[in-house]
């Protein structure tokens, strides 16, 4: 398996940051792939 991730930072009010992380799957097949 081979993952990929990714961690983004979203700026809210009085300087404050949410942390939205995500990880994929790379080898994983999406609807339509043939």
């Amino acid at each position: 398996m081979k993952y990929v991730g990714d961690i983004t930072y979203l700026p809210v009010s009085d300087g404050e940051f949410l942390y939205l992380a995500t990880v994929i799957d790379c080898l994983s097949r999406r609807p339509g792939d043939q």
